[in-house]
């Protein structure tokens, strides 16, 4: 019964989010972006986020797409996700030769799934784990070495392999 219930929950919540992607926004919730807005939008690897153009674009496109790449919902309406840490731009131009949209993305990570695997290990704890960079790091007191020692090794776990610790801890 439990599985039944959640298989129907998750339904209704898919085709609700479907449904707020594709209905035009209330005006103040979503701000069209103009070609002179020169925004820069952080998004989450993994997470996309839905853009209004100041008109319909014939071409459009992303600076890196290793980093960030789109789908063309409709002619106003572009949808762009996070791929891999960095920064790119996306550039979009009407029929006629205008720039649509010229936006800067920052595409970082998510320090949530961090935070969750740490308080699970220690539920009490004053720590939190942010982003510096492309990197994990640790904030805030510890009650304990071993306490800190595993906010640590959190911190390494979730952080691009690239500049992970090269010596093992004894």
């Amino acid at each position: 019964m439990k599985s039944a219930i959640t298989a129907a929950w998750r339904q209704a919540t898919g085709a609700f989010l479907l449904a707020v992607l594709l209905v035009s926004p209330v005006a103040g919730e979503e701000p069209e972006i103009s070609s002179l807005a020169g925004q820069l939008i952080e998004l989450l690897v993994g997470h996309g986020r839905v853009l209004r153009l100041n008109g319909p674009a014939e071409s459009v496109y992303v600076g890196d797409t290793t980093i960030a790449d789109l789908r063309i919902v409709a002619p106003e309406v572009v949808y762009v996700y996070g791929r891999k840490i960095g920064t790119t731009n996306l550039i979009a131009i009407s029929a006629d030769q205008k720039i649509r949209a010229n936006v800067s993305f920052r595409v970082v990570a998510d320090p949530r799934p961090a935070n969750i695997a740490f308080r699970e290990l220690h539920p009490r704890t004053h720590a939190i784990l942010k982003l510096f960079g492309n990197r994990v790091v640790a904030v805030g007191r510890t009650r304990s070495v071993e306490e800190a020692l595993d906010l640590q090794d959190t911190a390494d776990t979730f952080s691009p392999r690239t500049s992970r610790r090269s010596t093992p801890r004894p």
